[in-house]
């Protein structure tokens, strides 16, 4: 009896002991779109938005609210694939439309880091490229190309439950034109710790209106569609998921992983399952880092 006894004991103290590494906590950027022909943030306050509207058309600014601007970018006139009538985080399907930048290649340093970013994506193109950088190393890259096959679907559900019909998000919401293309507010949120202090928007036609930033860790509305969660590339400073080099708590800052990875919504986002379960999750998610690494490596 006192064996068995014993035998359990030192059981539990196991369990006990490997119980702090078995927590996973997950860092990135999660993206989300409003609702159809909503044209500004879902937030009202704690943000700075910019709306191009006071500049002259032409190169755009080295400097905006947020920040200075680099790169192929150009202020052009109201048309039918831009220009945002509303700031509002409701739907605008009326009212004079704005001016508005255009480019292929654009570098937005962000005066200090930010948790949110946020932006009307206007005739949005597949292949369209939003990059965040935290000290100048990669923290997570999104591609639209996932926005429009999640687009591919009949309906959206929003947080709350809500359902938006995909047709609607197509078409300027202001008036006839460029029917075949996605028009929608795009809301990209850092969680876990993770901040970007640099946003690089690139991609063939490349149209926005009401930047919006904020260093404020919100929570969406439910008002909200998730669309995707990207799997931060860079371990923030303080990380607790272990795994990783250099992170962690106690760490001396934050490690870059593999940046070899492209993430166009394949980001992989471990969720506890129990204690025997969340070690599985663990160790897939180990098993999955390491296969895209050395896959990347054979490309090269």
């Amino acid at each position: 009896m006192r064996s068995i006894l014993f035998a359990v004991t030192l059981a539990l103290l196991s369990v006990v002991a490997v119980a702090p590494a078995q927590a996973i906590t997950s860092y990135g950027v999660r993206i989300f779109i409003s609702a159809p022909k909503v044209q500004g943030p879902p937030m009202a306050t704690n943000r700075t938005l910019e709306n191009f509207d006071t500049f002259s058309l032409g190169a755009c600014p080295g400097t905006i609210t947020a920040g200075t601007v680099e790169g192929n970018c150009t202020v052009v006139s109201a048309d039918q694939y831009g220009g945002a009538a509303s700031e509002s985080g409701a739907p605008v399907t009326t009212g004079v439309a704005s001016q508005y930048p255009t480019t292929s290649s654009t570098i937005i340093t962000l005066t200090t880091p930010q948790k949110y970013l946020g932006f009307w994506w206007s005739a949005g193109n597949p292949g369209n490229t939003v990059d965040f950088y935290n000290n100048d190393l990669l923290v997570a890259s999104m591609n639209t190309s996932g926005i429009i096959t999640r687009l591919a679907d009949p309906n959206q559900v929003a947080v709350d439950g809500g359902t938006y019909s995909s047709a609607d998000y197509y078409g300027n919401p202001l008036g006839s034109g460029a029917n075949g293309e996605a028009f929608l507010f795009l809301s990209a949120f850092a969680e876990g710790g993770t901040t970007f202090d640099k946003v690089v928007l690139s991609g063939s036609g490349f149209e926005f209106d009401n930047l919006t930033t904020s260093a404020i860790e919100i929570t969406p509305p439910g008002s909200l569609v998730d669309v995707a969660f990207i799997e931060g590339l860079v371990e923030p400073e303080g990380y607790s998921g272990g795994g990783g080099t250099g992170g962690g708590t106690g760490g001396s800052g934050s490690s870059a992983r593999s940046q070899t990875q492209s993430l166009a919504f394949t980001g992989f986002e471990p969720q506890p399952a129990g204690w025997i379960g969340g070690s599985i999750v663990f160790i897939g998610a180990s098993l999955l880092v390491a296969s895209r690494r050395r896959r990347s490596a054979r490309e090269q």
